[in-house]
């Protein structure tokens, strides 16, 4: 549906967040992984702020509700973790950025209530240099010579 542009604009950013998100359940080590694997498109910067701020809200929002269930749930007891890592990838190509995984623990949760940005919890993640660094990356094809020549210079480093 999505190749065939067969679903509404309105819930565009729906189908690219469930096209990028794997969620494993890990009972035996107490925590939810989430892997995101995020397509980039240097045309469109805004799209990749969006998507990774919708990421981040709904990754927030999946530890919030595991904290809170599992303080009512002695099934839920055992996860006290969730954690996400970031793929990134521009056309075939894998990108390599140096992210660290992202580890949320248990803390005092009133549900509904405002959590901390992502960029507090690792400043990496910040939308605000990560957009950049990313598209610096995934230069347009058509060839901007400086972004290509500055991701040559990362790749030696």
């Amino acid at each position: 549906m999505q190749k065939e542009n067969l679903y509404s604009g309105q819930s565009r950013h729906f189908h690219e967040y469930a096209n990028s998100t794997n969620i494993m359940i890990e009972r035996p080590n107490g925590r939810i992984v989430i892997n995101y694997e995020v397509r980039i498109n240097p045309k469109k910067p805004t799209e990749l702020r969006h998507l990774l701020s919708y990421i981040y809200h709904r990754m927030m929002k999946l530890n919030q509700e595991r904290q809170y269930t599992r303080y009512y749930s002695k099934l839920l007891e055992p996860f006290n973790s969730t954690e996400a890592s970031f793929s990134f990838h521009c056309g075939d190509e894998l990108l390599q950025t140096q992210l660290s995984p992202l580890k949320l623990v248990d803390s005092v949760v009133v549900p509904g209530s405002a959590t901390r940005d992502i960029a507090d919890i690792d400043p990496d993640y910040a939308l605000e240099t990560l957009v950049p660094d990313l598209l610096t990356l995934c230069p347009d094809k058509e060839g901007n010579l400086w972004l290509k020549l500055r991701r040559s210079i990362r790749r030696l480093l």
